[in-house]
């Protein structure tokens, strides 16, 4: 009985520690669910702010792809404008001008603008204070806006740009008719000319002339010599050593030669130290009319031009053929025709050149290289003949302009072939004041009428109707 007194009483108090031990364990779980909802209904607020700035998020990205869509047609709009502007901006001062005169494009500090750049883009300006052009900046600026001009009608004609490549043209020629073009292209060279001697300046520029011009006729001398064109097909590259054994010339001095003629585009050395053709060497190789001019102005003037000074000094006043530059730089008595007539090949080549220039046009020029007194006299003794109403019609497409009235380069090429007189014949071109003078003195009856054919004349002279 005392047994199971005691075993109930221990029965009765595990079970009250039971009890306890659950009723703790249900507490905690009551506290960890509670906690477990607090957190959960926390995180469902901080999802349902998430959303709501989703949302709103959503609608700001929505405005503001529509605000980049206006942005878009606004930018299309100004950049339409911008190239119809760029093609009549020539100028800072036009530039500020047409952005005061147009009200859609936006307000600009004009007077902060400092340089203005013509591209194909449309404007691009540079801020600053204004300054003031310079002529190597103006000089600059025409040319791109001419060089544009003429590449435009390349462009438009089909017409192959120039390049220095072997398949290059040959030639760059712009039909009279493309008036504005041909201005360019004119422009265009002196410009260039212009520039490249005032950014050498004055001391190099001279320098330049005196030191480093007369090796350009050395060079093509030697390629013009030895006919180095012709030594090796058009798209082959061959050896220096190649070359200076098929001239017969050693490689050294050879070398040295046609890399001065490399300055000047006359053929070209590739990265494998080989020789290759250029536009340049394809048209000596090709074009005899060429070589014929080129040749006798390497041969027949050059060693004549070092000697026209001492000619000048030498026989002053008499200018007659045989008391030329040439003459004493040939060491002859003869002038220059009576000399090539004993020297075929050298005629021939004189005669080659001559009839290029004489095919330019259906009537061969009047025989030049003769003093005044025999063109009088032959005039008059022609009168003798000329019926009533007759014309004796004269081209000359050398005779000199007005002073300083055409482009720079064409007066000083000009002016260049005025000097070529002095050199072989002792003489030089006339003006339309001499010829007019020759004209009175051969004849009073005889008068003269005067047509412009650029870039030269017609002298159409007549016999004046009683």
């Amino acid at each position: 009985m005392v047994s199971l007194v005691h075993f109930v009483r221990k029965l009765n108090k595990d079970f009250r520690r039971f009890c306890k031990q659950y009723h703790k364990s249900a507490r905690d779980t009551s506290n960890d669910l509670t906690h477990l909802m607090d957190e959960t209904y926390a995180m469902t607020c901080e999802i349902l702010e998430l959303m709501k700035a989703m949302s709103t998020m959503k609608k700001d990205m929505a405005h503001m792809m529509d605000e980049i869509a206006d942005l878009n047609m606004h930018m299309a709009h100004l950049t339409s404008e911008r190239a119809a502007i760029s093609e009549r901006v020539k100028s800072p001062e036009e530039f500020q001008k047409t952005v005061l005169e147009n009200s859609n494009l936006p307000k600009l500090d004009i007077c902060a603008c400092q340089d203005v750049y013509r591209t194909e883009a449309g404007i691009i300006f540079r801020t600053g204070p204004m300054s003031t052009p310079t002529l190597i900046t103006e000089l600059a600026a025409a040319i791109a806006r001419n060089t544009q001009i003429v590449n435009d009608y390349f462009k438009a004609n089909n017409i192959p740009t120039p390049s220095f490549d072997v398949d290059g043209p040959a030639t760059v020629t712009i039909p009279p008719h493309e008036k504005e073009v041909a201005a360019a292209h004119a422009q265009v060279i002196a410009d260039t000319q212009a520039l490249h001697n005032l950014m050498k300046g004055p001391t190099e520029m001279v320098m330049g002339i005196a030191a480093i011009n007369p090796n350009d006729i050395i060079s093509l001398q030697a390629m013009l010599r030895f006919d180095v064109a012709k030594k090796f097909p058009l798209h082959e590259r061959v050896s220096f050593e190649y070359l200076s054994a098929s001239c017969g010339v050693n490689v050294t001095d050879f070398r040295r030669l046609i890399r001065h003629a490399m300055t000047n585009h006359i053929f070209r050395e590739d990265e494998d130290g080989l020789v290759a053709h250029t536009a340049a060497s394809r048209v000596l190789r090709e074009n005899r009319l060429l070589n014929n001019i080129a040749g006798i102005m390497t041969e027949e003037l050059f060693p004549g031009a070092a000697q026209t000074i001492n000619a000048l000094v030498k026989y002053d006043g008499f200018h007659v053929p045989n008391q030329s530059g040439f003459s004493l730089g040939h060491n002859t008595d003869k002038g220059l025709y009576d000399e090539l007539r004993q020297y075929p090949e050298r005629a021939e080549r004189f005669a080659g050149a001559m009839s290029g220039f004489a095919a330019r046009t259906p009537i061969d020029p009047l025989a030049k290289g003769y003093n005044r007194a025999p063109i009088v006299k032959k005039k008059r003794d022609s009168c003798r003949s000329l019926k009533k109403d007759a014309h004796i019609l004269l081209v000359n497409d050398s005779i000199l302009w007005k002073p300083w009235s055409l482009p720079p380069y064409v007066e000083k090429f000009r002016r260049s072939m005025d000097l070529n007189m002095m050199t072989f014949f002792g003489s030089r071109e006339r003006a339309l004041d001499e010829w007019e003078k020759i004209v009175r003195e051969a004849d009073p009856r005889l008068e003269m009428r005067v047509y412009e054919l650029n870039p030269g004349y017609v002298l159409d002279i007549y016999w004046r109707t009683e």
